[in-house]
């Protein structure tokens, strides 16, 4: 499934239980609903978000890695991109991280895309090559229609399902959205729906100004400015 295909169907109807007590922070019946489907990739991804994180169980990363290899080996477009992130954060690993980007291009996933651009512009993991990161940086921002893939995360902000919200705005953000690079920021300095990251949320939200967000008019934020009241004065944004 193509990264665009997956911002058109969403999340799976059969785990709508699941997901809902997730919404509702009852993480570890949620835990439990989504351990109710064992071979199904989706869900097993959302075990191994939560595992990551400790929302509603222990925080293990080993285990998490564990549970994202095999989401990752029945194709879960989400599974491999975190799997590929989190090997991409050691050095001893970045090969790794390297292959798995490089033989994921085909879901044409803009935050994995521009992951390998910037691995292939560095040469982490590679050999560093500037044409071909320019070329795969260039496929990144054509994958996909930044406001798009940005409205739907904020369809399901609202709706308190971060697992699904977090992913897509790591890709609008990618795209060169302040907004959701913004809400990124907020949602790891609070710690809603992830683990709570202060220096993580400093990085996005260093994007965020990067990306020109103290510029934006109020028009410009299409409505989603009211996710934000509940951890700011939104309204001194706009005086």
């Amino acid at each position: 499934m193509k990264f665009v295909d997956f911002l058109e169907t969403g999340p799976s109807e059969s785990l709508k239980d699941a997901y809902g007590l997730f919404c509702e922070g009852k993480y570890d019946e949620a835990f439990d609903e989504f351990s109710k489907y064992p071979e199904d990739a989706e869900a097993l991804y959302c075990k191994a978000y939560m595992v990551m994180n400790g929302l509603g169980v222990e925080e293990d990363d080993k285990e998490a890695i564990d549970i994202l290899k095999v989401s990752a080996e029945k194709g879960y477009l989400p599974a491999i991109s975190e799997l590929a992130d989190v090997y991409r954060q050691f050095d001893n690993t970045a090969e790794t991280a390297y292959d798995i980007y490089l033989k994921s291009t085909g879901y044409e996933d803009p935050f994995m895309l521009n992951a390998l651009a910037i691995m292939i512009r560095d040469g982490t993991g590679c050999e560093a090559d500037e044409y071909m990161s320019s070329k795969f940086y260039n496929r990144a921002i054509a994958a996909a229609d930044t406001l798009a893939v940005e409205d739907k995360a904020f369809e399901y902000l609202y709706a308190g399902n971060i697992i699904v919200a977090r992913f897509l705005l790591m890709r609008s953000a990618i795209l060169g959205s302040p907004i959701s690079s913004e809400a990124l920021s907020y949602l790891y300095l609070t710690g809603n729906g992830v683990k709570e990251d202060e220096e993580l949320g400093e990085v996005w939200d260093e994007l965020a100004y990067d990306d020109g967000i103290d510029d934006l008019k109020r028009e410009e934020f299409r409505g989603h400015e009211k996710w934000f009241a509940e951890y700011t004065d939104i309204e001194s944004w706009f005086e």
